[in-house]
């Protein structure tokens, strides 16, 4: 309790001291900079609004290598000469595995027609 006293006081004090040696001025804004303030946060809401849009469409997926480099156990693999061959491969990991890396995994739903275009440099801009 005596501790509990000691906080209280301390951060009473601590409020004291910020109010008597803080500057009681206050300057006056024009209402240019106050319309370009508010313009200014109306943008970074709306930057907001789309961030938080865009990381709802975001997870992570646990992934590791499975295989080995040697060739003696993994996926098997068909060259383009049609040969098999067995070799390691990086998949996504079962429940209880510890993944060695997370890869982000994009919703499908979230990826619209524009952004893929745009994505690949076919913006449709003449």
């Amino acid at each position: 309790m005596k501790r509990l006293v000691a906080l209280v006081a301390t951060a009473g004090a601590a409020v004291g001291l910020y109010a008597a040696t803080a500057t009681g001025s206050q300057q006056a804004v024009t209402p240019a900079q106050f319309n370009a303030l508010k313009k200014q946060v109306a943008t970074l809401q709306k930057d907001v609004k789309a961030l938080k849009a865009n990381a709802a469409c975001l997870a992570a997926d646990g992934a590791a290598s499975f295989g080995s480099d040697n060739g003696a156990a993994g996926y098997h693999y068909k060259q383009p000469d049609g040969s098999e061959i067995l070799t390691s491969a990086l998949d996504l990991v079962a429940q209880g595995e510890a993944p060695d890396l997370y890869i982000a995994e994009v919703d499908k739903t979230c990826v619209s027609a524009f952004r893929f275009a745009h994505a690949h440099g076919t913006s449709g801009r003449r």
